[in-house]
């Protein structure tokens, strides 16, 4: 049977500890709170599915449990398991920089905390307002399925709960944040100035002396950037596969997506990105010049103006050359001693690879010998079956070659660059095309090759690891793959993260594997000769 003395007790404990968790910013006027933000869930009963999936268990603030001991007015078994739930931030003139309104938003069954019990125990009805009163200086609504409470009355009442079931909504939705910055601008001007400038300031304290000028070009185009946003979200999806981690802003225009077909990588590769779009167009053409700034300016300014200006046409060059296609693909595989990387620009109009090598190397000796740097660059050819590769030679000062091969094949440009003079081109020419392009920008990452890699790397933690240990953690993520990616809808930009489950189930198996070898001592095996 309901108990209103029970009733009473719980919602006394649990108004004053909503208070101190809610960290409200005290108020300098009357003016009604702006919604600002929503954190919310689908549901108590899909948090605990997935977490099953991955065989992991849940903090008590993401059980029914949990939440029925932190609000001990709902009762054990008050809340429904299976509705959307979260929080609803608000803001306004009065709120701290670092403070937020709070609304908390839990679905709960019929029987739990009724409206009219409210009001039996001195629930002042507030006007215009019939389903919510304030209690002990917290406002708490009752709808049909829902308790929405928190520390500022106006701003319960006010609390949009279509704004967290209507963020979950779609299929395999598990949970979404969603920021209102255009609102947080207009409600609360100083507040959002002085949380950048404090979030600047921290930022720019935690990098090295000699970093602080490349920090500063960073955070202040990060700045520019946010300033131009009037909304950001985070989402959260579940799937068969895997975990989707996703970040959408807008405005954002990105460019359009080059139609075609991405190009094949050889079988080794580990990780590849593609860009299909010209780099230029994500590329702020002053942000060399900022960057050779910063890095003279680390560098005692050693460099002229007129040479500072040399180095950057040197640079720009070779982002030309070997990046500069109307899209761009970029392949990381471990070869032999060293890793190997693969680039195939596609191109509408084809360009003149050997005449511009040329000029580079003119380019870059002239400078080198301008400042006591003499650049040791050498062409070469040879053929590859029918086709004439183009060979690169860079050696640096302690006589560590890089050669660089490259062949003009069907509007496209291969390259394929390593510390070992081995023809690795020729399995780059052998890949084929592998569909079309989806989004504007991917990656992915083979995790399986991966771990092969590392395992077979002498001083890594996994070399020490038994064969069977070894044999156990390849199979795990053989076939499995991380992939990211860019996309644009409207003027909206979102960069997903997708996960599959094995990497979130074993992770902390892995990682515990790795501590117990760094920490047994086992020597490292020595590098070959």
């Amino acid at each position: 049977m309901f108990s209103a003395k029970r009733l009473g007790r719980r919602l006394m404990v649990s108004a004053m500890l909503s208070v101190f968790l809610c960290a409200v910013g005290a108020r300098a006027d009357d003016a009604p709170p702006t919604q600002i933000g929503v954190l919310a869930v689908k549901s108590l009963d899909a948090i605990a599915a997935s977490a099953k999936k991955l065989d992991i268990g849940l903090p008590a603030p993401l059980t029914a449990a949990g939440i029925e001991q932190r609000f001990a007015f709902i009762g054990p078994g008050g809340l429904a398991t299976d509705k959307p739930l979260g929080i609803i931030f608000f803001g306004g003139p009065g709120v701290k920089a670092d403070q937020e309104i709070t609304v908390f938003v839990l679905p709960v069954k019929p029987t739990a905390i009724p409206l009219e019990a409210l009001k039996g125990l001195g629930g002042q009805p507030m006007p215009d307002h019939p389903d919510t009163v304030l209690m002990n200086g917290v406002g708490f609504r009752r709808t049909t399925d829902y308790v929405i409470f928190g520390p500022l009355p106006s701003a319960a009442a006010l609390a949009n709960l279509d704004a967290i079931t209507d963020a979950v909504k779609d299929p395999g939705t598990l949970a979404r944040v969603t920021l209102d910055l255009k609102a947080v601008r207009a409600s609360m001007p100083e507040q959002y100035r002085s949380l950048l400038d404090t979030n600047r300031q921290f930022l720019l304290g935690k990098a090295a002396t000699t970093e602080q000028a490349s920090a500063e070009l960073v955070i202040d185009s990060i700045r520019r950037t946010i300033d131009k946003l009037e909304k950001v979200e985070w989402a959260l999806d579940s799937g068969d596969a895997g975990m989707r981690l996703a970040l959408t802003a807008a405005p954002i225009k990105l460019p359009a997506l080059e139609p075609g077909n991405r190009p094949g990588m050889p079988p080794g590769v580990i990780a590849r990105f593609d860009l299909a779009c010209p780099i230029d167009a994500l590329v702020d053409a002053q942000v060399l010049g900022k960057i050779i700034d910063a890095a003279n300016q680390d560098n005692a300014n050693r460099f002229t103006s007129r040479q500072k200006q040399k180095l950057q046409d040197i640079v720009v060059r070779v982002k030309g050359l070997f990046f500069g296609g109307d899209t761009v693909s970029i392949g990381l595989e471990a070869g032999g001693e060293s890793q190997v990387v693969y680039v195939v620009n596609q191109y509408a109009k084809r360009i003149d690879y050997i005449s511009e090598v040329r000029t580079l190397m003119a380019q870059a000796k002239a400078f080198g010998d301008e400042v006591n740097e003499p650049v040791d660059l050498s062409l070469q050819s040879y053929k590859s079956g029918e086709v004439q590769v183009v060979r690169l030679v860079v050696t640096d000062k302690h006589q560590t070659k890089t050669y660089i091969d490259a062949v003009q094949q069907e509007g496209g440009l291969f390259i394929a660059a390593s510390k070992e003079p081995f023809r690795y081109i020729d399995g780059l020419l052998a890949a084929k095309p592998e569909g079309p392009r989806q989004t504007l920008m991917s990656g992915s990452v083979e995790l399986g090759k991966l771990f092969d890699t590392i395992a077979k790397s002498p001083g890594s933690p996994a070399a020490g690891m038994s064969a069977a240990e070894k044999k156990q953690l390849s199979d795990l993520f053989h076939g499995q793959k991380l992939g990211v990616s860019i996309s644009s809808d409207g003027d909206a930009a979102t960069f997903d993260v997708a996960i599959p489950h094995s990497l979130l189930k074993y992770t902390p198996k892995v990682i515990a594997t790795f501590i117990g070898e760094l920490g047994s001592g086992n020597p490292a095996p020595k590098t070959r000769q």
